[in-house]
């Protein structure tokens, strides 16, 4: 503290020696030539922009936004550009609506190996039955009406039986798909043996059943 006003004072001391008329403007009026900067009415010292600053903007005017003067506007497309960029531009949600629904899993198709065999075990279940109506053949409840949904827990679930699909012969080996009987849901547990309701791809509804009195109903054609 000492040192400091020790050097306030040096300083203080070295500017009273010099003359009053150091510090004058040539050409400023009196009683304004000691302002900073020179000519410069009393109180409006300290609007003046400093050094290297941006100069006001006049009265009405806007900054520009950030970057506006660096990075030109994007020419207007026309042709295939734009109407690529209309297709791949996302729509607005209206408030309150519900999301899209996932895709659903693509089914692998069988080999023609893997066809035959399944095909050969179910008409060998249906007492020789022609190929032909064995590809119309689906899993139907008795009264013909699905059951609500039953949601899949894991992609893990949802590829395995996604092999069981509309139009397929039923192979008794895929109710043994799944190796927890709670992953579905309502299912009991100690259940070896399921039945699986589905419509387009979909399992709607898994139930136990014994492999012995698993019956296979023709789909009834569509109206």
């Amino acid at each position: 503290m000492i040192r400091r006003y020790l050097i306030l004072g040096v300083s203080a001391a070295m500017l009273s020696s010099v003359p009053p008329a150091a510090f004058a403007a040539p050409d400023c009026p009196p009683g304004l030539a000691k302002k900073s900067p020179p000519c410069v009415p009393p109180g409006q010292a300290k609007k003046m922009p400093m050094p290297g600053a941006t100069a006001p903007l006049p009265p009405g005017a806007k900054m520009p936004p950030p970057g506006a003067a660096r990075i030109p506007p994007p020419p207007p497309l026309s042709g295939p550009d734009a109407q690529a960029r209309t297709k791949a531009a996302p729509t607005a949600r209206p408030a309150g609506a519900m999301p899209p629904p996932p895709a659903r899993l693509a089914r692998p198709l069988p080999s023609e190996a893997e066809r035959a065999r399944l095909l050969a075990r179910a008409r060998a279940q249906l007492g020789g039955r022609p190929a032909s109506d064995l590809e119309d053949l689906r899993i139907r409840m008795p009264d013909g009406r699905p059951m609500g949904p039953m949601p899949l827990r894991g992609p893990a679930e949802a590829m395995a039986l996604a092999r069981i699909a509309p139009g397929d012969p039923i192979d008794p080996a895929a109710a043994r798909l799944v190796e927890d009987p709670l992953s579905l849901g309502l299912i009991p547990p100690g259940t070896a043996s399921w039945r699986y309701y589905h419509v387009d791809n979909v399992i709607v509804r898994a139930e136990p059943v014994d492999l012995k009195v698993l019956q296979i109903i023709a789909a009834e054609p569509e109206r």
